[in-house]
């Protein structure tokens, strides 16, 4: 073996005894500490301790921001961001676009109970970004919101927002749509709590305002629609069904609890998804259930070649009737219709139908959930006989 290269491997094999090291360390003072020891362990230290930063107010925004004018080294190991405040905090954050300007590698940016505004973007950043996540946040816009996302397009991934609101519905940028790039978003999660989400929905998924091409999603999330059910509500539910039906790309999606939205939306073209997952919520046993009649509605339309179908069956009855009681046979119909239309799957692939029991307070036995299992196996027998079935129980939300 040559000088060279008896070298080189024992420089890769100091490298990997540094990063083992540093792999079984769990404390950041101990982090500190050893970075201290070497120069051979300080660049280690320093992308452990900075790869994920977190402002919990304006004033740790200014120590980093004094920290990287004395270390200019330290800004570009930063990939993850995570941005916390309070509202009334928003003139304070005066040294945030020069640090997210500072922030070269940064691939991640999650922003929760902060004021936004348009003078926040670091345009640099921005066109970088694979994953947006906003959370409790009051745009200075509704252009500010679509500004941040414009700029991110190129390089975005994942996008998660809810619970928005905006001081100014003006959007004013609406021209540069037409340059937007198409990015292939793994995920989009939506948490619809407020009128202004309504508001957000529309820009997303209006081709007329939105900031993104989004006929290439792969993955949806609505985590919940809990916004008392209007017309503009509907419209913009209606328009986000309409842009997701085009697309090709959709291969998963996720609907919590709608609140009843369903009853009203026109059905969805699911033919090329394989994944799904709702909630069918049973409040009053004698009527069915909005979301299940409409999820009939779209496999039924469009029979989808599915891998896995997740019903998270949420029991509120507030009876302490025993169960037995509260199933009519209005509602086993609803359910036999949901069979079949499951059943006509084509092909003969490896699938599942996942059914998670969630009981309420009033039955919350192991009684109540073989009661329950018993009688989705003997209302579901298409699904039954093929082995496709698995009725669970899931404990980790009971109601209080």
């Amino acid at each position: 073996m040559s000088t060279s290269s008896s070298s080189f491997t024992r420089a890769v094999s100091s490298r990997e005894i540094v990063r083992e090291i540093f792999r079984q360390l769990t404390l950041s003072s101990d982090v500190l500490a050893l970075g201290q020891v070497s120069r051979e362990f300080r660049a280690g230290s320093q992308r452990r301790l900075y790869s994920i930063v977190s402002f919990e107010d304006a004033e740790d925004c200014q120590t980093f921001h004094r920290l990287v004018e004395f270390v200019p080294a330290i800004a570009p190991l930063v990939r993850i961001l995570n941005i916390s405040g309070q509202f009334d905090e928003a003139d304070s954050w005066s040294d945030l676009p020069s640090t997210l300007r500072d922030l070269t590698k940064l691939a991640r940016i999650c922003v929760v109970s902060v004021m936004w505004s348009s003078s926040h973007h670091g345009i640099g950043v921005y066109s970088r970004l694979k994953s947006i996540r906003c959370h409790t946040i009051l745009f200075d816009s509704v252009q500010s919101m679509w500004d941040m996302l414009y700029r991110s397009s190129s390089s975005l991934e994942s996008v998660d927002m809810g619970n928005i609101t905006f001081r100014s519905q003006d959007l004013v940028a609406t021209p540069q749509v037409a340059d937007a790039v198409e990015p292939r978003l793994n995920m989009i999660t939506l948490d619809v709590q407020t009128e202004d989400d309504v508001d957000m929905i529309n820009v997303l998924f209006d081709p007329n305002q939105s900031p993104l091409r989004l006929a290439a999603t792969e993955t949806l999330y609505i985590n919940e629609i809990a916004v008392q059910q209007s017309e503009k509500l509907t419209t913009a539910i209606q328009t986000l069904c309409h842009t997701l039906s085009s697309s090709s790309a959709l291969a998963a999606m996720t609907f919590g609890d709608s609140h009843g939205i369903e009853a009203v939306l026109p059905p969805l073209n699911v033919k090329n998804i394989s994944e799904f997952s709702f909630v069918v919520t049973l409040t009053d046993a004698s009527r069915a259930s909005p979301s299940l009649a409409w999820w009939t509605k779209n496999f039924n339309r469009s029979r989808p070649e599915w891998e896995r179908v997740t019903i998270t069956l949420q029991l509120q009855t507030g009876s302490s009737s025993p169960l037995h009681s509260l199933f009519p046979d209005r509602y086993q119909v609803a359910w036999a219709r949901l069979d079949i239309a499951l059943s006509l799957r084509p092909g003969e692939a490896d699938a599942s139908v996942t059914l998670l029991i969630q009981l309420d307070s009033e039955h919350n036995s192991e009684q109540d959930f073989t009661f329950m299992r018993d009688w989705f196996h003997r209302r579901l027998t298409m699904l039954q006989r093929r082995r496709l079935l698995y009725v669970l129980w899931d404990q980790s939300v009971t109601e209080e």
